[in-house]
């Protein structure tokens, strides 16, 4: 069984390498990588892409993936269909980028074979894009292709799986979008949970949707978290913790920016600091809203 890479695993946070079609080795070496993802996509049937970063067994990923899955069961396409969605045909995405965006972004449900969790989120995805890539053809022959993807299933793919190629996951753009106050929540749930474990946490409804978005910014609640914390793996959650905590040590570099150029005279001694963090809202300085 190919193993998933998870959130703990610092590769997933490297941007993968661009492949040049007129190398040779590149080419021998992104036809194993597409083999290595046929293997992942069959052994994982209820995946709607993979990129060659989440593979474990991949050391140097190129920035391929493949967008949809050849190999679902009957039972899972009849259970897609009563969302009215039909799974995509497998197609080998390599080099991708995003040329075109149309309309206002939507708000997407978001889950990802490397968060093992109950952990879904919401992001503003484009329902069309316009994208460039190169895939092979029946000999291996490199093909450019352009087009749009009116199919919106296969845009929100493209859009979730261009994250990994850039070094991303769905989770990134999500926590880079909490304020402290919800930063600090977080951190102490984790810690409540390390500090508690139950052998049987109390049953987690794995559609629900934990981080959920609008115009005015991300939010969730504390106690639908902590169920889906407690049936997330450990893996994933020591990852998921290290992303919460480095996000609220940027957001305090950046707070602690903000204040010395308010401050043109001097720096102030580290009490008066103190002082200033005290009275001060932290979360005006949170960031805007996520954009694609």
């Amino acid at each position: 069984m190919i193993t998933i890479r998870q959130l703990n695993d610092p590769t997933l946070y490297k941007k993968s390498k661009s492949f040049n079609p007129d190398s040779v080795f590149d080419l021998v070496k992104i036809k194993e990588q597409i083999s290595l993802l046929k293997q992942t996509t069959s052994q994982y049937p209820t995946s709607a892409g993979m990129a060659a970063v989440q593979c474990a067994e991949i050391s140097e990923p190129y920035r391929v993936f493949i967008l949809g899955n050849n190999h679902i069961s009957n039972e899972y396409k009849q259970q897609l269909a009563a969302r009215g969605i039909v799974m995509p045909r497998e197609k080998i995405i390599i080099n991708p980028e995003i040329a075109m965006r149309y309309g206002e972004p939507r708000s997407v449900d978001q889950q990802c074979f490397s968060v093992c969790g109950p952990l879904r989120g919401q992001l503003p995805f484009y329902k069309f894009i316009g994208v460039k890539y190169l895939t092979l053809d029946d000999n291996d022959n490199v093909v450019e292709v352009e087009e749009d993807l009116t199919n919106e299933i296969e845009g929100r793919i493209f859009q979730h799986e261009y994250l990994h190629v850039e070094g991303m996951t769905y989770l990134n753009l999500i926590i880079n979008q909490l304020t402290f106050a919800q930063l600090e929540t977080i951190i102490a749930i984790i810690k409540g949970i390390k500090g508690n474990p139950i052998d049987k946490p109390e049953p987690v409804n794995n559609l629900m949707t934990i981080f959920q978005w609008d115009a005015n910014g991300i939010g969730f609640e504390a106690l639908a978290l902590e169920k889906a914390l407690r049936h997330t793996q450990a893996d994933s959650l020591n990852g998921f913790s290290q992303l919460v905590e480095s996000a609220l040590v940027a957001k305090q570099e950046k707070y602690n920016h903000n204040l010395f150029c308010l401050n043109p005279i001097g720096l102030k001694q580290a009490s008066e600091w103190d002082a200033v963090v005290t009275v001060t809202s932290k979360d005006e300085f949170a960031g805007p809203g996520f954009g694609a």
